[in-house]
């Protein structure tokens, strides 16, 4: 293998499950904003309450907004592949945006920030972008010890712990 081919490190067994939510998702969404006007319109020219008709079309716009935000806010930090290039040392990972197209971050173990406190779907930061990675995806454990930087000594104490004041 030649050294500036890519090579597929980590795949996500959920990557195509997302992607299929989010479609589904952003495509009900679509057809909830074409139809609004005429459910509107029904709505309002019947006999029902104004409470009653406010509330139905309150709860279609949370149904149709909400829902692909909410997906968007749990899956946005869920790379779904990560790739190595030998030749510059890098990775590129992979994570769907707002409209499930792919979007690439390009990184370097160096780039790598662990937080001491983890978001939710956190597991590490690539350069102040909080993501996802599952340990057990990867198909060389040793490209995650690198990108963790679990191959470097870890630090216990801070510096300043041992001198006296």
């Amino acid at each position: 293998m030649e050294s500036d081919e890519r090579q597929t490190i980590y795949k996500a067994t959920l990557a195509q499950h997302i992607r299929n939510i989010k479609c589904l998702s952003l495509f009900t969404s679509l057809l909830g904003i074409v139809s609004q006007p005429f459910i509107y319109v029904k709505v309002l020219s019947g006999t029902t309450a104004p409470s009653v008709s406010l509330s139905i079309c309150g709860i279609l716009c949370i149904f149709t907004f909400g829902s692909p935000i909410l997906l968007h806010l749990i899956t946005k930090t869920y790379i779904v592949n990560i790739d190595y290039i030998p030749k510059n040392d890098k990775y590129i990972a992979t994570v769907y945006n707002f409209f499930a197209m792919k979007r690439k971050i390009e990184f370097t173990p160096a780039d790598i920030t662990i937080p001491t406190v983890l978001g939710i779907f956190t597991t590490c930061a690539i350069k102040q972008a909080n993501v996802f990675i599952d340990a057990n995806q990867f198909l060389d454990q040793n490209h995650y010890i690198k990108i963790m930087g679990y191959d470097k000594p870890f630090k216990l104490m801070d510096d300043n712990h041992d001198k006296k004041e």
